[in-house]
């Protein structure tokens, strides 16, 4: 500030931003006062400091000071990113960055750039951001600013992780939060080890991502950051919902809703009621599914999220299909159809005509149910969704078998069959080619990691040489292996789905002369001996008498007042029993029965959906969920196989895998 030192306001306990607007209304045509006070602003009141930058830069523009439009360039980006317009935040980034390059000023220039790339990621533009990032890092590596570089690299590692690159987005993330504490920026490692945690868990290292999360947990705390500990009690809550551990990831997004609900993130809570919709959902309580995802859409509509209204409207759809309100599902489809042709979101539309279909198949209107399946199909080929396209195929093909026009349904049938084998060839084809990419890219962050280090020797150009040639031996080496390691894992396919056939038929041959609970049970508080014992007489009768699963929509306390007792002690004898939750128990004998239904040739003489209704299933989709679930195929899959090996031994199948272990059910 020109004219009052801002220590002499301090001392004499007067307001900065009041006494520097009383200087302005003496001076109003000056950038530097008007940047100061912008700057001053930027986080307490964004939308005025971005207003006050503007004039600052209008007038600085005209005098042609450069210093001056630079500041206010870089207040407006500020500005912009608090009240997170990332395409703003983008234009004046770049725009700061320009400037301070013509003042030959580097550091700044690499903050905007940084700025710039993560408004980049934002905005979807992962190529933009990361060609941005790469510009930066040889930037600062040539001055050596370490201090500097550790943003830039964690960044790097989101873009990595979001292309799936996850060898790369380690690679960089450490390197960032190795210079992160040698310069003793702690308080920043924390959303390195999230990002960190992010990766593992995106690999499958459950162990290894919640480690990081912890860790990251721990460094938050520390330093009171409650954004970065809510950050990842929610993505504690993904990882075990990931692990179909739907009470702990509830108990975890429950911990992240109180600290959103305490900062007033609203686009956060609309993000964690939309995760505990999802849950409730898979618990099969849903009513407290619908009133949460209801709770989350009314918070995108708040925040005019129109991605997320339209994901929400669809999930609200399906939710309605799944509690039988057909017609209300089917006016939720059809407003997502209307609003994703407004917005030009096709993919969404051709998801919401294939739910559509499935509303009019399960309602009964088969003939509504094709023209939607159709459209769909048509919908999802125009714009290459061929995933999409294989399970709309599968659809119609059971649509036009259950209405006898077996003609039509093979025709179906046999360009689902293609289009399958089609993706299939093009997932190993493109993971061929991501293997080859991470050895480029690996090559790439070690070019860059010599120059940083031997900069100004000579002899930096030997070593380089020479670690290229060793990246390139490892990479074609990798490369080959997990060639021929695909193509192995391709061409087994179909005698692995026929192991889990033979083990599956196995398991069902045990449970038929075993089907009883063990009495063993881990005493229980309140539940006696005698008690425990009738409990477990009662629940064998109720299953493999009266097969109780089969009824539709059985609940815990349905089963519990069968039996005269509370529903704690019931779930405690099933989760020591068989270390499954309700819903995962009653479902995996529904399971057990169809698969026994299936090896008596009833699915000859019935659909699968018969099937799937006659052991309790409401819906196929739910049925086929479970059946994957718990035998690792698909029933038509399942069928194919059975009927192989009983072709092949003639049903004898026990043989044919003597010594191979068996599971208990514990």
């Amino acid at each position: 500030m020109k004219n009052i030192p801002l220590l002499i306001l301090m001392i004499f306990n007067l307001n900065p931003v009041d006494s520097l607007y009383r200087e302005l209304e003496k001076q109003p045509a000056d950038p530097d006062l008007l940047n100061e006070i912008a700057a001053m602003l930027v986080f307490s009141s964004p939308a005025e400091a971005d207003s006050l930058a503007m004039i600052a830069f209008d007038i600085a523009q005209r005098e042609e000071n450069l210093k001056e439009k630079a500041r206010a360039a870089a207040n407006i980006s500020n500005a912009a990113f608090e009240m997170m317009q990332f395409r703003r935040v983008l234009a004046y980034s770049e725009m700061a960055a320009g400037f301070y390059s013509e003042l030959e000023n580097p550091i700044e220039v690499g903050r905007y750039m940084n700025d710039a790339a993560l408004a980049s990621i934002h905005l979807g533009m992962l190529d933009n951001a990361m060609a941005k990032y790469r510009e930066t890092i040889d930037m600062l590596t040539e001055l050596k600013a370490d201090r500097y570089l550790t943003s830039v690299l964690a960044n790097m590692g989101r873009i990595y992780r979001r292309w799936g690159m996850y060898d790369s987005a380690k690679y960089v993330i450490r390197w960032s939060i190795d210079l992160m504490q040698e310069h003793g920026i702690e308080a920043e490692v924390s959303a390195a080890y999230t990002t960190l945690g992010i990766v593992f868990r995106n690999t499958g290292d459950y162990d290894q991502a919640l480690y990081y999360y912890n860790k990251a947990l721990e460094v938050a705390e520390a330093f009171n950051d409650s954004l970065t500990v809510a950050t990842n009690y929610s993505n504690i809550a993904v990882l075990y919902a990931q692990l179909d551990n739907t009470h702990m990831a509830k108990e975890y997004f429950y911990r992240a809703l109180q600290y959103f609900e305490s900062l007033n993130r609203i686009d956060r809570i609309e993000a964690v009621k939309g995760n505990l919709s999802a849950l409730y959902s898979i618990e099969e309580d849903l009513d407290k599914a619908y009133a949460y995802l209801a709770e989350a859409m009314n918070l995108a509509n708040q925040l005019e999220n129109r991605e997320r209204i339209i994901r929400y409207m669809n999930e609200m759809g399906k939710l309605e299909r799944k509690m039988g309100r057909y017609d209300e599902a089917i006016a939720s489809f059809r407003e997502v159809i209307d609003l994703g042709l407004k917005l030009g979101r096709k993919p969404d539309v051709c998801y919401a005509l294939k739910y559509l279909g499935q509303a009019f198949y399960e309602k009964g209107d088969v003939d509504s149910a094709l023209r939607y399946y159709r459209e769909a199909y048509d919908c999802s080929s125009n714009i290459g969704m061929k995933s999409l396209g294989t399970s709309v195929l599968l659809a119609l093909t059971n649509c036009y078998e259950e209405t006898g026009n077996y003609r039509q349904a093979l025709i179906y049938h046999r360009e689902y069959s293609d289009l399958k084998e089609e993706i299939e060839s093009q997932e190993m084809t493109e993971k061929l080619a991501e293997i080859e990419a991470i050895y480029l890219n690996e090559k790439k962050q070690q070019e860059i990691l010599l120059l940083q280090k031997d900069n100004e020797l000579h002899a930096a150009t030997i070593r380089k040489n020479q670690i290229q040639m060793y990246w390139l031996g490892s990479g074609l080496f990798i490369f080959v292996g997990a060639s021929i390691i695909i193509a192995s894992l391709f061409f087994q396919k179909a005698k692995a789905h026929q192991m889990l056939v033979k083990k599956s038929l196995i398991l069902m041959k045990q449970s038929e002369s075993c089907d009883q609970l063990n009495t063993n049970i881990k005493n229980s508080p309140g539940l006696s001996e005698e008690e425990k014992k009738r409990l477990v007489f009662e629940i064998n009768q109720l299953i493999w008498k009266e097969k109780i699963f089969k009824q539709k929509s059985l609940t815990l306390s349905e089963m519990a007042e069968r039996l005269n007792t509370n529903t704690s002690y019931l779930s405690h004898i099933i989760n020591t029993d068989f270390g499954r939750s309700f819903n995962d128990f009653i479902n995996q004998l529904r399971i057990q029965e169809a698969q026994k239904m299936f090896t008596k040739g009833e699915h000859k003489n019935t659909t699968i959906e018969g099937i799937a209704e006659a052991v309790g299933f409401q819906s196929r989709s739910t049925f086929h969920t479970a059946f994957r679930k718990f035998s690792g195929l698909t029933p038509s899959i399942f069928i194919k196989n059975m009927q192989r090996i009983y072709r092949g031994s003639h049903g004898e199948i026990l043989g044919s895998i003597a010594g191979e272990e068996v599971l208990s059910q514990r």
